[in-house]
Formats: C-alpha cells, structure tokens, sequence
C-alpha cells in the first residue's frame, strides 16, 4: 500500500492503452488477496475481479473493435488506475424532461464503462482524480477542445456522463455528483444506472 505522504498525485501520469503497455496490465489488481466474511463482501469481491479481467483480458481487444477507448494512470511506472470509455445516450423519464428543458428523451453521453483502482493505491484520491479527467474530456469534447482545453476543430453533443454502479459504490459516486436515472428502463438491472450534467 501507497500512504499519503509518500503519494504526489501531481505525478500520475495518463497513457491510452496501446500495445506498448500490455504487459503492464497483468500487474493491476483492484482486489488485492482480502477474503470475503460475508455474501455483500463476495459479490464486492467478483466485481473487483470482473474489473481486473476486464482490463487484462477484455479492454484492448474492445478497443481494437471500437467498442470502447481504455487510458492507464501510472504512478512511479506502476498503473494505479484505469478508465474505459465509451459513447452512450440514456432515456429520461417524463419528470426529468420536464425539469432538464431538453428536448428529448433520449440524450447523448459519454459512458464510464468500467473504473478500477489497483488496491495499493486506493484511498488516495485517484478514482476522484480520474473521475475528473473524464468530465473535463467530455466537456471539452463538446466544446471542441481537447483535455488541455486547445482547440480541435471538431465538437460533438454530449450532455451526461454516465455509469452504471455497483450498490456498494452509489454513494461514492453521488459524492462525485452522479445521480440515478429514474426512467423505468433501467429498473431491472442488477447495477444502478448514474448519471453527471456536464452543463
């Protein structure tokens, strides 16, 4: 584990997954060896693991098809989080409409598909850092500019930001701004669907 005062999180520095780092990706482990005591504490568990085989096995191969793009947050050559991204729309319910005065139900977002942080970096303010990265990306996307906030010529429509959260984390990211669709289409689903205005 990284304490706080050996931590600079000035010093995290962000790559897209390429063939180049690969072989990185079998050293991240969001779960680390902690047993579960309990059934909250297993399905915790399979989802920290779901996460890791996600970005060892899934993410690159995903993002070679256009499914998704994954960038890596390395810290001392190590990666101690990840974040993969994908383009989404979601449906409002009536009442949310109403109250958003957008036009339609259905508006554009870009999606947290999945968010891992290696065990022996949690705590340390990196899943909000990297949860900020990707609004400003988003925001500036729409703005057509790039992360650095320079002109890219080109812009698209994105108003949400949006994620679909394990129970066990729906606080942490409503600390983060995110708040739960309401429209029935998502009521069914095991995970909570999120989302974050970026107007």
């Amino acid at each position: 584990m990284i304490s706080t005062d050996d931590f600079n999180i000035d010093e995290l520095e962000i790559a897209k997954l390429s063939e180049e780092n690969l072989d990185d990706l079998a050293n991240f482990d969001c779960s680390g060896d902690w047993k579960p005591d309990n059934e909250e504490d297993e399905i915790i568990k399979e989802g920290e693991e779901d996460i890791n085989n996600f970005l060892r096995h899934d993410a690159y191969i995903q993002q070679q098809q256009g499914m998704n793009t994954t960038y890596l947050f390395y810290y001392n050559n190590n990666i101690a989080a990840f974040v993969s991204l994908t383009a989404d729309s979601i449906k409002l319910s009536n009442r949310e409409k109403k109250n958003s005065e957008l036009p339609y139900r259905d508006v554009p977002a870009v999606k947290i598909g999945r968010l891992g942080t290696d065990y022996r970096f949690k705590k340390l303010g990196i899943g909000t850092f990297v949860i900020n990265f990707v609004k400003t990306m988003a925001y500036n996307l729409s703005q057509g500019l790039d992360v650095r906030g320079e002109p890219i010529g080109t812009s698209v429509g994105i108003r949400y930001l949006t994620l679909d959260s394990y129970k066990h984390n729906i606080d942490y990211y409503m600390k983060q701004d995110f708040v739960r669709n309401q429209s029935e289409k998502y009521a069914d689903q095991e995970t909570v669907s999120m989302r974050y205005d970026l107007f």
